[in-house]
This record gives C-alpha cells, sequence and structure tokens, in this order.
C-alpha cells in the first residue's frame, strides 16, 4: 500500500463479504499517523460470527482427519512464512514494537 493510502478492511462471514459502514482507525503509537481503518461489528454480526464458527466446527473441522488438519496448518504457516517480512512490517506500524520482536 502507497505511503498515506488509507486501506479499508471489511467483515468475513460465512466465508462472504459483511458490508459494514462503521470502522475505527488504528494508528501507530510511535508517529500517530493512520495506519488503516478496522471494520467494527455490530454485536449482531459478532454473534452470527460465533454461531458460523460453530457451525462450521459441526459440520466440516470436526470431521476431518488429524492428518487433514495438519495440512491445513502447514498451508497456513507456509504463508505466514512467505509473507513474514510484510506481516512483521504491518506488525511494527501498528503496534510500535521492534522488528525483532514482531519477527
Amino acid at each position: 500500500m502507497a505511503s498515506g493510502q488509507t486501506c479499508h478492511f471489511g467483515l468475513v462471514l460465512n466465508n462472504l463479504d459483511m458490508p459494514t459502514t462503521n470502522y475505527f482507525p488504528v494508528n501507530d503509537p510511535i508517529s500517530g499517523t493512520q495506519v488503516h481503518l478496522a471494520p467494527e461489528a455490530t454485536e449482531e454480526q459478532a454473534v452470527a460470527a460465533v454461531k458460523s464458527a460453530a457451525e462450521a466446527f459441526e459440520k466440516s473441522w470436526r470431521n476431518t482427519t488429524p492428518i487433514q488438519r495438519r495440512g491445513v496448518f502447514q498451508k497456513a504457516a507456509q504463508i505466514l512464512e512467505r509473507r513474514q517480512d510484510e506481516l512483521v512490517q504491518a506488525m511494527v506500524r501498528e503496534t510500535g514494537a521492534k522488528p525483532s520482536w514482531a519477527a
């Protein structure tokens, strides 16, 4: 994202984008500049997210084997490793942490 450009992150529920009009700023604690706007869920959206997660567990995750679960976690780890520099920089901007700690 280019400097000075504000990014809006949305909500996701049941693997679908959920519209929201309420956001709150996430500011760099060192410079005070806005990093991005984060979505603010309503109470109803938060409850729906919890129910959705419970349903997903009952319908699919519960029925996966340990080997299948390991595959999901390994894929997630590979993505995190591939994007490590980007994620470390995001954490530094959002928390003011030193890069060595954020890594």
